[in-house]
């Protein structure tokens, strides 16, 4: 990441605002929040076909300046990204690919690690993200007996 320049990565968010930004997911159109950007489309999953019908609705209804694929920066992301914008070429609607390099030459690996405290270089301490906390404490099961032997259904 170019921690001596933010200035230039914010600028360069500053010129994607009026853009409708895709995202692949929830966490990655969070970070993009803090750095004041509201027309995010997240993916979530859904079949890239829906996406680009949902794309295609929200240009006609909205008048974006550009459409701007943000998927993650990894090989996975970079399919995803090819993809879609091949569907979205489909429709005769171009993605901005200059400003998707130009966010990729800042360093980061995914989009969820672009928020505004790590842009300026402050720091918090907060819970890790990428855990799924479980609910199942109230659930008692005797793990001292076979696997076989708790399962017979008895009472």
């Amino acid at each position: 990441m170019n921690r001596r320049n933010p200035e230039a990565i914010l600028e360069a968010f500053r010129e994607i605002r009026e853009c409708l930004i895709i995202v692949e997911g929830k966490k990655d159109a969070k970070a993009l929040n803090t750095l004041d950007l509201r027309n995010i489309l997240s993916i979530n999953g859904k079949p890239l076909i829906t996406i680009a019908e949902a794309v295609e609705k929200k240009r006609a209804k909205h008048k974006y300046s550009d459409i701007i694929i943000l998927t993650d920066f990894d090989r996975e992301g970079r399919h995803i990204a090819a993809r879609l914008a091949r569907l979205l070429r489909a429709r005769k609607i171009h993605p901005n690919q200059r400003l998707r390099y130009r966010i990729m030459k800042f360093g980061f690996n995914r989009i969820e690690d672009i928020r505004m405290e790590r842009i300026l270089g402050i720091e918090k301490r907060r819970g890790d993200d990428h855990v799924k906390i479980s609910s199942n404490f109230n659930k008692i099961s005797d793990k001292g007996k076979h696997k076989s032997e708790r399962c017979c259904g008895k009472a």
